[in-house]
């Protein structure tokens, strides 16, 4: 019987609010000018990090106590797709709305953001990296890493459950995928150390993997990523597994909170952050008039969120559930 790792959902929550805060103050087009508060929030857009850590580990954890086999990759995606899509085809429905509707308002600047119809097709694929469309909300870009991910793993993944060099074998595999990754980061390939090292670690936390394999990889990993992605992004890697190994039982009511609501509050911020901004640099740029706009955009966001969590995302979470490996 798999443990119960609580941490999991504040450590969710976090890395949304990192990721929140780090668009509403660094993207602010210059409404927050305060050079440390920019230089502290910067460091929010590591909250993807996380979750791409995160994605490797729930993923790994919902399938070891399966009977999952290549023959199970159709149930794989049917419940990924009935947990993940509706939540972001009602955003993206959502940002067409806005599109059209920010023609008729104060904030037009005469360049029209108005998607066309292939544009929107290439969304419902997360084809758009391979496209020369841009996305039509910034945060999208990370969903068509997940299905990636979701792709891949759904085929590699019996081979983590084999013999020990088999396993060493599929982890030198999957780091190396870091190498055939075009040169910008939108895609799997690029962050294949973040999503490996959440493997391996539901792998160790339910014994499959005994602790010197489990050492060696974290150390191999570990160098591999200071080296190609850099020592920022390598200590959010540290942080998040060494919580996740250790302080497996954290429970924090505000961030269980928000991580219960984490996908909604990830795919829909930036659409009220933006929006709220936009106002704001129509209004005095007082300190407390930043503030009550923080406040204001916090609390809209989150607020909305939940609505969206509670109306479209949890009825689907449900409805996912129903859906068994054979």
């Amino acid at each position: 019987m798999k443990k119960f790792i609580s941490i999991i959902l504040p450590l969710r929550g976090l890395a949304a609010l990192m990721v929140v805060l780090f668009h509403l103050f660094c993207l602010s087009n210059n409404y927050f000018t305060n050079e440390t508060l920019l230089s502290i929030f910067r460091f929010g857009k590591y909250g993807i990090h996380i979750f791409f850590i995160i994605s490797g580990f729930v993923i790994t954890y919902s399938l070891i106590d399966t009977k999952y086999t290549l023959n199970n990759v159709l149930q794989f995606f049917k419940k990924r797709i009935v947990r993940i899509e509706p939540p972001y085809i009602l955003t993206l429905l959502l940002c067409i709305v806005y599109s059209i509707l920010r023609e008729f308002t104060p904030f037009y600047n005469g360049t029209s953001t108005i998607p066309d119809i292939w544009q929107v097709m290439l969304h419902l694929g997360y084809l758009i990296p391979f496209s020369g469309y841009p996305w039509i909300n910034i945060v999208f870009w990370t969903l068509a890493i997940e299905f990636q991910f979701y792709l891949l793993f759904a085929i590699i993944y019996p081979l983590f459950r084999k013999k020990p060099l088999i396993r060493i074998i599929t982890y030198t595999g999957f780091i190396s995928l870091h190498f055939f990754s075009p040169i910008n980061d939108s895609n799997v390939l690029y962050y294949s150390p973040l999503f490996l090292v959440g493997i391996i670690l539901a792998l160790h936390i339910n014994n499959i993997i005994k602790r010197d394999e489990f050492i060696f990889t974290c150390i191999t990993i570990a160098t591999f990523t200071i080296y190609f992605l850099g020592l920022t992004i390598f200590l959010f890697q540290i942080f998040t597994s060494l919580i996740i190994l250790f302080q497996p039982g954290i429970k924090s009511r505000l961030f269980n909170f928000l991580g219960k609501i984490s996908y909604s509050l990830y795919l829909i911020h930036t659409l009220i952050v933006f929006f709220i901004i936009n106002i704001a640099h129509k209004l005095p740029s007082s300190i407390g008039a930043k503030v009550f706009v923080t406040i204001i955009a916090i609390t809209a966001t989150i607020g909305i969120s939940y609505l969206q969590y509670i109306f479209v995302e949890k009825p689907f979470i449900k409805l996912s559930k129903r859906i068994k490996y054979k």
